[in-house]
């Protein structure tokens, strides 16, 4: 049996939908090009992730996608489409990731307009994952001081020393 035979206006589909796509659009409500962002995230940075699928399914389909850093994120079709979107929020007990991407999913629920459920557990190929487009670091982890120094020398009450200390990674502003 082919997979989809048209008979003047119906239709009839046995082809199971797949996700075809892996994607963040937006950080901190911020869109972003569809290609080449980079920077590091951390605590409270909310990521917009959006799967998009192959054919249009069903509104109320779901999947749970696991990031790179084994966060769980669910992804929904809020009506029926191709897309299905959930957010992420990096929170304090998450693991820092280098690359953020979706290392795997699970359909709660997915099924196409005529019925036929998601079948495939396939990520999608090159270059359609996070991490195939975009170079998005999760850092959770807070900067440690590794070292202080001082100008060698003699000082007295009263004197002013400088004395800097060294950080495990760069820090903003102005501390």
């Amino acid at each position: 049996l082919p997979l989809s035979i048209t008979i003047g206006t119906i239709t009839i589909d046995t082809a199971p939908p797949k996700i075809s796509h892996f994607n963040v659009t937006e950080i901190d409500s911020t869109p972003m090009a569809a290609v080449g962002e980079t920077g590091v995230y951390g605590i409270g940075t909310e990521f917009l992730i959006v799967a998009t699928t192959s054919e249009t399914v069903r509104a109320g389909s779901t999947v749970d996608a696991t990031l790179s850093n084994g966060v769980l994120v669910r992804l929904t079709a809020l009506a029926a489409g191709t897309s299905l979107s959930g957010t992420y929020m990096v929170a304090g007990d998450d693991a820092s990731t280098e690359d953020l991407t979706i290392d795997s999913f699970s359909p709660i629920v997915m099924r196409d307009l005529a019925g036929n459920q998601l079948t495939s557990l396939d990520l999608p190929g090159y270059p359609r994952n996070i991490g195939d487009i975009h170079d998005l670091t999760v850092d959770t982890l807070p900067p440690n001081v590794t070292g202080f120094t001082a100008a060698d020398g003699f000082y007295k009450a009263g004197d002013n020393v400088t004395i800097t200390a060294t950080l495990s990674e760069p820090i903003q502003g102005n501390h």
